[in-house]
């Protein structure tokens, strides 16, 4: 009766982000914040991070690790964060990692 047919429900974009796999994180900006660390901002691409994790931080010059002292999405301190989400990494970087702000952005963050 009619024209017009039913339509498929709309699948939401969040079935498509792969939760599985090693941690990868994508750098966009980079803060440091005296007396706390260094905080890499950006958004979680696949796996989950949680505070107390060693990762490891590939710029082009160079790749180091670094452990998790802090994890913050949205202004709220959490425990872990997972594909999909943008978050802020606090760092523990040593005092002896060559490079400046500038040089981190687009650096990825893994596992």
């Amino acid at each position: 009766m009619g024209i017009f047919r039913r339509r498929e429900p709309v699948v939401s974009a969040e079935n498509f982000i792969p939760s599985g796999g090693p941690f990868r994180f994508l750098v966009e900006d980079v803060f440091t914040i005296t007396g706390r660390g260094t905080v890499f901002v950006g958004v979680v691409e696949t796996g989950t991070v949680q505070v107390g994790h060693t990762v490891i931080v590939s710029t082009q010059l160079q790749n180091f690790h670094a452990k998790v002292a802090g994890v913050e999405t949205f202004h709220k301190r959490q425990h872990h964060a997972s594909a999909g989400q943008n978050a802020g990494l606090l760092l523990d970087l040593s005092p002896h990692t060559p490079g400046d702000r500038a040089s981190f952005r687009g650096a990825i963050i893994h596992s």
